[in-house]
């Protein structure tokens, strides 16, 4: 099954929600503007399905899926987003990323906080010739990683705003869901099946969407969402950003019905996955 996936009920149970939050990740890929493109990172402890989660992604024509992150892979990247060919980077397991030495590690984490939010201009690094981009090139993030690396930068990240441009979404996970996870993985007859992916009906990502509004009155709804957020990745007395972001899963998710109004079943579903949307490993 492809990522272009959603349930049609108003709920998420606990064993759709990773499919659904990467998914609406992607989607937020070809909202119109104002909205931006959104980034992720799933945080739980190794082994917990969120690599093979993310491998859903690796044949996507718009996502540049990599399991090794380099200087010379971000300028390659960057020169796909300024001709439209990719949208979305997926890193399946950020530690390639805080494994490396200092410099890099921090060079590389500047860059894609810049692409994250106000966009690559000039890229003039690494001994490469300097590049200009007409544009900013602008794109999103979507990676995986473990407690205990998270923790580790957790502080380093909040103060450099480097994580107020993710959306954590961590888990542990329950006694259902594990032994969900372990039956499919005996129950798979190819190596190219073994990923944690879950059975929903099939929706398509919405690739031309319409402008999407959200009404005030809904909105309202899902502020302590960002409020909430805001106090795990930036400023609790400047939720903004989060606010825009949270925002956006919710159009996201109006995209993905084919509407062009944020209604009650998509406040429902961000409310459904909001126990996750931060770094409290709740369980799924």
């Amino acid at each position: 099954m492809s990522p272009d996936t959603i349930p049609e009920h108003k709920l998420v149970s606990e064993h759709e929600k990773i499919s659904l939050f990467t998914t609406l990740i992607y989607q937020s890929c070809y909202l119109q503007a104002p909205s931006r493109v959104l980034s992720g990172v799933l945080v739980s402890t190794a082994g917990s399905g969120k690599t093979m989660n993310l491998a859903k992604f690796r044949h996507e024509r718009h996502v540049y899926y990599t399991n090794v992150i380099s200087p010379k892979h971000l300028v390659d990247f960057f020169k796909k987003v300024d001709v439209k060919n990719k949208l979305l980077m997926v890193i399946p397991d950020f530690l390639t990323v805080t494994d490396g030495n200092k410099t890099t590690r921090d060079n590389i984490i500047k860059l894609l906080r810049v692409m994250t939010e106000e966009g690559i201009d000039d890229v003039s690094h690494y001994g490469y010739p300097e590049i200009h981009f007409n544009n900013p090139v602008r794109a999103g993030l979507l990676t995986a990683t473990t407690m205990d690396n998270m923790n580790e930068f957790k502080r380093v990240w909040k103060n450099n705003g480097f994580l107020s441009r993710l959306i954590p979404f961590s888990y542990s996970l329950g006694n259902e869901t594990r032994d969900r996870i372990q039956k499919r993985i005996k129950s798979v007859e190819s190596l190219k099946e073994r990923e944690y992916r879950v059975v929903l009906s099939k929706k398509s990502i919405n690739r031309s969407p319409k402008k999407i509004i959200l009404p005030d009155i809904l909105a309202y709804r899902i502020d302590p969402v960002a409020l909430k957020l805001s106090d795990v990745t930036g400023s609790i007395n400047a939720p903004f950003r989060q606010e825009k972001q949270i925002y956006t899963l919710a159009k996201a998710h109006c995209a993905l019905r084919r509407s062009d109004t944020v209604n009650e079943i998509d406040i429902n579903t961000i409310l459904s996955l909001s126990d996750n949307i931060n770094l409290g490993f709740n369980s799924i």
